[in-house]
């Protein structure tokens, strides 16, 4: 494998067209202002609402949803980090209309080349560590930047889940087209209003370069060696649990879950967990 390769691929990828970027940075302002992405993580908007968190990363921040809708709807301060130079651009000129320059800051880097001497009450990476060349490895390098007794919270691609969606749509792809699978994606996607977004959205979930999926019981396992315990999963959104063999059950159900959203009800479903934990030791 080489690893600088499947980094370059990636940056390539994602400068090209972001994901998740807007036509214009009045479009991506109004996104923000519109609605709290973040409560979509119910885990994570109770934990920033309700325990004292100030000081935040992001890695993969992309452009910058995140870094920006925690200064704008929880105060908090965030330092952002990507790999794209073109995503840091939007995101750095939406923080400015919202007048958010001093609560973030964005720089641009890759997960492995980054350097901190700080910790932090949260490290956030959402969508981004399995796209590295190596998602365990990236999870333990960002994991060394959370204070004791503070959090981090990570979303990957789900073994289970994934599975379904990727070859949906790679059939749609075989079968009808690009031009088909795109129409499809959208359609079941009515809330990408924005054709840009649209596209950002349909290329990264569809045609990225590189991605791995993971198990929830593989990402517990790092969790344990890295001083962690969970918290919290979308595995069984987000309520508590009796015990983590329960967990790993009812993630094997997801596979049949995902066919029944993307192709039978048509409702969007990537296959992806959000995973909370808290250190430990």
């Amino acid at each position: 494998m080489n690893f600088g390769k499947i980094t370059e691929t990636v940056a390539r990828f994602y400068e090209e067209l972001p994901f998740n970027y807007f036509g214009s940075t009045e479009e991506a302002v109004n996104n923000i202002k519109k609605q709290n992405a973040i409560a979509f993580y119910k885990n994570l908007d109770d934990l920033i609402r309700n325990e004292n968190i100030n000081n935040i990363i992001d890695f993969g921040c992309g452009g910058g949803w995140f870094a920006n809708s925690a200064a704008y709807y929880y105060g908090a301060n965030v330092k952002a980090i990507d790999i794209t130079t073109k995503a840091i651009t939007q995101a750095k000129a939406v923080a400015r209309c919202l007048d958010l320059s001093r609560q973030v800051v964005y720089q641009h880097s890759d997960i492995f080349s980054f350097s901190d001497n700080k910790k932090y009450d949260l490290v956030n990476s959402i969508g981004v560590l399995h796209h590295t060349y190596d998602c365990k490895k990236a999870f333990f390098k960002i994991s060394q930047y959370v204070l004791k007794d503070k959090y981090i919270h990570i979303g990957l691609y789900h073994y289970y889940g994934r599975k379904p969606f990727l070859e949906g749509f790679k059939k749609i792809v075989r079968e009808k087209g690009e031009g088909a699978a795109l129409d499809y994606f959208l359609r079941i996607n009515p809330q990408l209003k924005d054709k840009t977004h649209g596209l950002s959205w349909f290329r990264d979930q569809v045609f990225h370069p590189h991605e791995t999926q993971h198990t929830l019981q593989e990402i517990c396992g790092w969790l344990k060696a890295a001083g962690f315990d969970l918290l919290s999963t979308s595995i069984n959104q987000f309520k508590p649990y009796n015990s983590l063999e329960d967990l790993f059950m009812l993630e094997k159900s997801f596979e049949s879950f995902s066919y029944q959203r993307n192709f039978v009800e048509k409702k969007f479903y990537p296959g992806f967990t959000s995973i909370l934990a808290q250190k430990i030791s």
